[in-house]
């Protein structure tokens, strides 16, 4: 019977043990991580999940706008890198403290694509000085800066 059954069919159904093992033990081992990397849309989009709508944000700008806001968020980055991180002194709080008090007029902040190209930039950065920054916590402090942002330019709030 066994003779009867190809070797590379063996292979294949050894390797698709395999991989349906090591899946089943990240996802029991490490499932923050995982959703953290996937993302929760993902996820939700994955299981059916049916959530809120997701608020979108249209931005026009000209290229020469758009070349002067990435600019900036180039420079921004080089401070990050140069002046935030020496003084966050390995402190992941500090350094958030830091960043906002430095973003606090970067209108960009509130455009999604600058927020996110800073923030995979920032988690790079900062872990290369073993500060474990994570886009969930990044989201939270990007929505909290948004809305003091917002509150300083409507003073009827």
């Amino acid at each position: 019977m066994l003779k009867a059954i190809p070797w590379t069919q063996l292979a294949i159904a050894f390797t698709l043990l395999a991989a349906a093992y090591y899946l089943y033990i990240a996802w029991k081992y490490y499932p923050k991580e995982i959703k953290t990397y996937l993302g929760m849309d993902t996820i939700k989009r994955l299981l059916g999940i049916k959530g809120q709508k997701v608020k979108t944000t249209s931005v026009i700008l000209t290229e020469e706008q758009f070349v002067e806001a990435y600019r900036k968020i180039e420079q921004l980055l080089y401070e990050v890198r140069q002046k935030l991180l020496p003084k966050a002194e390995g402190s992941k709080k500090k350094l958030l403290q830091l960043l906002a008090l430095h973003l606090g007029n970067f209108q960009g902040m509130v455009v999604p694509a600058f927020r996110l190209t800073i923030s995979r930039e920032l988690i790079k950065i900062a872990s290369q000085r073993n500060i474990a920054l994570q886009e969930i916590e990044l989201e939270e402090f990007w929505k909290n800066l948004i809305t003091a942002y917002q509150a300083s330019k409507d003073p009827s709030k």
